[in-house]
């Protein structure tokens, strides 16, 4: 049997290079797990924001963002964005790769009208992790729906079948490069502390870490503790308020590298993440990779990723719940064996072994498709 043709394919992230969160991290993931097979045909470019390894930067260089970020606080993200459209838009019609991928869907759609007026034949795969009304993204030429729900939304919204496909995020083995207890005096914390995690942004009301941190201090006992392992957002400095009000020295914000974030999960006895919706929700399955109990609101990412282990599963929409929920997991914390079991069976729905190969197919599939006519119409998202 010949052998496909090679599929040039560019990845592309603005905030790749300035912060370590979903968006960011799966961009590179997904892009990395292609470079590791060779065997597949593909042959991936990653364009970042900022400075990334294997990354092509593109945007205003990095110094000019950090002096934006002291003298324009408010307009350095949206001025790098529009310098990063601009920059890709002209390397896609120099370089013409097969297929750009995204996780921004205002990206798609900007260059959706780049590629009208340039007239390059470049095919657009968003991977929608974001929150967008479905009809938002009528236009796009490929869907890649992160769970089902996702779909089931689209479709209700009119987007047609063909140009979808249900594939997760990927995730990678999460080990830690130093015990349990060499964290745990790392950070400050005592060997019978009982530790809740949350990776999140620092936001009050999308990620609803206020709720987390009223939770946490509802239980009255210095030796529960809380991780909120993040990234600083606007108004951000009310929360760390609010935590520092309501728990004084038993709350820690910290901001680490993503490659620390093994350590940092497994230093913990607890993961919450309290957002009552989320495009996919990277942090639980990264959470459940890492073999750590889990406690997560219902909605359609986390129902996905737990489905087969929904013991993880928690109406947190109501005050008290969590509290509630994380004493129960102090009492009776799940044994050792059955969570190396459930972070195994994540692995392999999850992991590259299993999912690179469906990702190479689901690329050439929206290549074979071509893109959408159109691309004029409809404006320009901020």
């Amino acid at each position: 049997m010949p052998a496909e043709p090679r599929l040039r394919v560019a990845f592309a992230c603005d905030g790749l290079g300035f912060v370590e969160r979903g968006y960011e991290t799966t961009t590179a993931a997904f892009a990395d797990a292609l470079r590791e097979r060779p065997d597949l045909g593909i042959e991936a470019t990653l364009y970042s924001g900022g400075p990334f390894p294997g990354a092509v930067p593109l945007g205003l260089p990095a110094g000019v963002v950090r002096l934006l970020r002291r003298r324009l606080p408010r307009r350095d993200h949206d001025l790098n964005q529009y310098a990063f459209a601009a920059e890709l838009a002209w390397r896609l019609w120099r370089d013409r790769p097969a297929v750009l991928w995204t996780k921004r869907a205002w990206l798609a759609r900007v260059v959706r009208r780049a590629r009208a007026l340039l007239g390059f034949e470049t095919v657009i795969v968003l991977a929608n992790g974001g929150l967008d009304d479905p009809r938002s993204l009528r236009g796009i030429d490929f869907i890649q729906q992160l769970h089902p729900e996702k779909r089931e939304r689209a479709l209700r919204a009119g987007l047609p079948d063909e140009r979808m496909e249900v594939l997760a995020n990927l995730v990678r083995p999460m080990r830690p490069t130093r015990s349990r207890a060499a964290t745990r005096q790392a950070l400050g914390l005592e060997p019978d502390d009982f530790v809740v995690i949350s990776v999140a942004a620092w936001i009050r009301s999308y990620k609803r870490l206020d709720y987390v941190i009223d939770e946490v201090a509802a239980i009255d006992d210095p030796s529960v503790k809380l991780l909120l392992v993040g990234q600083d957002e606007p108004g951000s400095g009310g929360l760390v308020d609010l935590g520092r009000r309501r728990l004084g020295s038993r709350v820690k914000f910290l901001t680490l590298p993503h490659d620390q974030i093994p350590d940092a999960l497994t230093a913990c006895d607890v993961f919450v993440l309290a957002t009552l919706e989320e495009g996919f929700g990277q942090a639980i399955l990264e959470a459940r990779v890492a073999g750590v109990p889990i406690v997560a609101h219902p909605h359609g990412g986390s129902r996905y990723i737990l489905e087969d282990d929904p013991r993880g599963l928690c109406d947190l929409s109501r005050r008290g719940a969590l509290a509630r929920r994380l004493a129960e997991l102090r009492a009776h914390p799940p044994d050792a064996p059955s969570l190396q079991d459930s972070a195994a069976r994540a692995l392999e729905r999850f992991g590259p072994t299993s999912a690179v190969d469906r990702f190479a197919a689901l690329l050439r599939r929206a290549q074979a498709l071509g893109p959408l006519a159109g691309g004029r119409r409809g404006p320009i998202p901020p």
